[in-house]
């Protein structure tokens, strides 16, 4: 996968896996939503190909959350997190999709999480 994924990028970019199935790419010089989600789109273009391994055809989904410096963060653990908060809500939407960051997303994650802390708390 990372190598399809590499074959995406442009010279100077980054893909970087982070274990498991998570994978972080960095778009240096990027500065229109418009252009990273021509990338999402090529990327999860790319992911929905078959692999072929031992004879067999598999199909993997992909749900991918992007985030913009400094508009959604301006640390690298702040991208990270929106990011992934954006994966998250991809996920929600049914996958093989990818979604911007964006405030919203964190206020309805930040309550979902609440919420299950406090199912928690009642179910002890």
């Amino acid at each position: 996968m990372a190598n399809r994924l590499r074959f995406c990028l442009r010279e100077g970019d980054t893909v970087a896996r982070l274990g498991g199935d998570e994978f972080i790419i960095l778009l240096p010089n990027i500065n229109s939503d418009d252009i990273a989600r021509l990338v999402g789109k090529k990327l999860v273009d790319t992911i929905k190909q078959p692999f072929f391994v031992d004879g067999n055809e598999l199909f993997l989904t992909g749900s991918i959350g992007i985030s913009m410096f400094p508009e959604d963060g301006e640390t690298a653990d702040q991208l990270i997190k929106n990011a992934d908060t954006a994966m998250y809500y991809t996920k929600e939407q049914g996958k093989n999709s990818f979604n911007c960051y964006n405030n919203d997303m964190s206020i309805k994650h930040s309550r979902m999480l609440n919420m299950e802390a406090e199912i928690r708390k009642g179910i002890k």
